[in-house]
């Protein structure tokens, strides 16, 4: 007997994707709405399991909070992790740093980075994991997202330094951590469109509608995850408050991330669309408040995607 060929459960068209079989056909945009109204309550109503730290980052940092650390009992707990460890054999290897002879102890590799750095190491390593997905449309975005939150990060480090307004360390991990709440929004709005058109959904929300409800909805969940994560105030601080200059003080990270964002984005390390002329303003903006020059704006620029590229490995 011929077996009858089953609909697909989505069938997508230019402008919209709905259900199949399964009800009224559902607008894309439509379904973005009501996704992020659901996520938005739970934001609203605390309603958020956030990520804890993973166990190898966290009892590092807490050796380091140690006055009398001794850097080969972190290297020992590092060991344990063979994905951190082979990610801080790399990054003690990189070109950036000219090691005379490789190293492939995780104590030098650890010596060698010093306390400091290390420290933004390892929360980079609990960072990343969250731009990491299983579902493939989290994946492919975030992707994208994690090599510019690096660009970001390179940049604020740099702009701190240079103006010496602050540690350039915390300049970096907040950088870094500006668009932490994105993949947490993500994955709250796969589970919410699950449940809004049942577990057996084929094709995901279109990347538009994502983007344009996570950049509404991330940064409250990006201060909170900060927050649990324990990390330094200054940090969390900048975080909630990138969304704007605050020209009273030009210096601050919070400025220094807006600043090291546009010119991400207009260096084209960025997904999602772009208003060129309202980034253009902002990036001239900044740029007088930090006093960036053509050519210090050329000298931040001209290896980013390769610095960039050194922290993906």
């Amino acid at each position: 007997m011929a077996q009858t060929r089953k609909a697909p459960l989505f069938q997508t068209t230019r402008n919209a994707c709905y259900c199949v079989g399964v009800g009224p056909r559902v607008n894309d945009g439509d379904v973005a709405d009501r996704i992020q109204a659901a996520v938005l309550r739970r934001i609203e109503s605390d309603d958020l399991v956030l990520p804890t730290m993973p166990v190898v980052v966290s009892k590092c940092l807490g050796l380091l909070d140690n006055p009398d650390l001794a850097l080969r009992d972190v290297a020992q707990v590092i060991e344990t992790d063979p994905l951190i460890a082979a990610r801080i054999v790399r990054l003690a290897n990189v070109a950036s740093r000219a090691p005379t002879a490789p190293i492939r102890s995780i104590t030098d590799c650890v010596t060698r980075l010093g306390a400091a750095e290390l420290q933004v190491f390892l929360i980079e390593s609990a960072a990343r994991q969250m731009f990491e997905s299983t579902d493939r449309h989290i994946a492919q975005l975030c992707r994208g997202l994690w090599s510019h939150s690096l660009a970001v990060a390179i940049l604020t480090r740099d702009l701190i330094r240079g103006a010496r307004s602050g540690r350039a360390d915390e300049g970096y991990l907040a950088g870094l951590l500006h668009d932490i709440g994105k993949p947490v929004v993500a994955t709250m709005l796969l589970d919410s469109e699950k449940r809004l058109r049942g577990t057996q959904t084929r094709n995901w929300i279109m990347p538009a509608a994502w983007l344009r409800i996570i950049s509404g909805s991330h940064r409250r969940i990006g201060v909170a995850l900060a927050q649990k994560w324990a990390l330094p105030e200054a940090v969390r601080n900048s975080i909630r408050d990138s969304g704007n200059y605050e020209p009273g003080e030009p210096h601050t990270l919070a400025n220094a991330v807006r600043l090291a964002n546009g010119i991400t984005k207009i260096e084209g390390i960025y997904v999602g669309a772009m208003d060129e002329g309202e980034t253009v303003t902002n990036v001239s903006t900044g740029r007088s408040l930090f006093g960036v020059d053509d050519d210090q704006l050329k000298y931040l620029t001209t290896y980013l995607k390769e610095r960039v590229n050194e922290r993906l490995a």
